[in-house]
């Protein structure tokens, strides 16, 4: 093969294994990390919000 085709070629191949191999690879990894994100998330607002009702109602006793 040419090396110019080659040049050519190459990009676009690794373009391709580089966009489908993550979105194979990845979503599962960035499914998990979406919702352990979001469920920390969640938590942490959880968190305040119960540290600040118990605090409105440790102020209103």
């Amino acid at each position: 093969m040419d090396m110019s085709v080659m040049k050519a070629v190459t990009p676009l191949t690794i373009d391709v294994v580089t966009i489908s191999f993550p979105i194979c690879y990845i979503n599962t990894i960035h499914v998990s990390l979406l919702c352990n994100f979001s469920l920390l998330l969640a938590s942490k607002w959880l968190l305040m919000l119960i540290i600040k009702c118990y605090s409105v109602v440790e102020i209103g006793k």
